[in-house]
């Protein structure tokens, strides 16, 4: 995805066969594995606009980070990456306060077909699995 994140149309598509692979556990652990965790993130705060994108990035990370302490620990030991999927969170329920600012799926002009409520619904998701440990909460909070 690094090489090819100019390319809007390919990186759909290669989000979308992450999120499908990343459902199996041998696959889950390999993308894990590769610890670019964090460039994913990166990429929720780069194509936040791109909502079809962002959904699929956020139900990958929290498929990752549902069963796998590994994953959670490679984005809830930096608060910041947790901060940025909030960030954006927060955008989208902006988007829900004012409906009239989000295009209808399908409309004229609407080149992106994914819906705020399923947008905020991943990215909460996310949240979640990675403040399961106290002990990441407390990092985001700068607790000690």
């Amino acid at each position: 995805m690094e090489t090819f994140k100019g390319s809007k149309e390919l990186m759909l598509n290669i989000s979308r066969i992450i999120s499908k692979i990343s459902s199996d556990p041998e696959c889950s652990k390999a993308i894990i594995q590769t610890k670019k965790l964090d460039f994913m993130v990166s990429l929720i705060d780069d194509f936040q606009a791109f909502t079809s994108f962002l959904v699929r990035i956020a139900f990958v990370l929290a498929n990752l980070t549902t069963y796998s302490e590994e994953a959670r620990d490679q984005l809830g030991t930096v608060p910041e990456h947790t901060m940025r999927i909030l960030k954006v969170a927060l955008t989208y329920f902006d988007k829900d306060e004012n409906p009239s600012e989000v295009p209808e799926p399908g409309a004229k002009g609407s080149k992106d077909m994914g819906s705020t409520e399923d947008t905020l619904v991943k990215l909460i998701r996310l949240v979640a699995n990675i403040c399961t440990d106290e002990q990441y909460i407390h990092a985001i909070l700068g607790e000690k």
